[in-house]
């Protein structure tokens, strides 16, 4: 069975939701859909996604928001992904990661650069191989703290 690598993201994040019985009704996360609502003005969706997966083991319970615990815990392990995904790719910003890996960015509002993008190999294997990146630090992040 092909998947649709455009929906990878929201696979990763709707798996650890499931997983960890987090409280979410629905799972249209905008800001992962076509980063920040096709703006390409805010953070790569990748980074987005690795930031919720690693929340979704590391943040805090609802009844911890009472006494604070657990606090802080979650900045440092999002600064290490953060901070591995600006080395290599220069910039959070999707604009920005676009430059790196096509040249240039498009505006993805506009149906012709978006369909520029598209055929630039934008869902072919530009982004599933940002996407895989981010996974892969999540993954590494997460099972280095649980081997603590």
């Amino acid at each position: 069975m092909k998947r649709d690598v455009r929906r990878l993201d929201h696979y990763l994040i709707r798996i650890m939701i499931d997983h960890h019985r987090c409280f979410m009704t629905r799972l249209d996360l905008i800001i992962i859909d076509g980063e920040t609502s096709l703006s390409s003005k805010g953070t790569c969706g990748a980074l987005v996604g690795g930031m919720l997966a690693i929340s979704s083991i590391f943040g805090r319970e609802y009844d911890d928001f009472k006494d604070g615990k657990k606090k802080r815990r979650i900045f440092k392990y999002a600064k290490i992904l953060y901070d591995r995904f600006v080395d290599e790719y220069d910039s959070p910003l999707c604009c920005d990661v676009q430059k790196k890996i096509f040249g240039r960015s498009f505006n993805l509002m506009d149906s012709i650069e978006y369909e520029e993008f598209e055929k630039a190999g934008a869902h072919v294997d530009k982004c599933p191989t940002v996407l895989g990146n981010a996974a892969r630090w999540t993954v590494e992040i997460i099972l280095n703290e649980m081997k603590k």
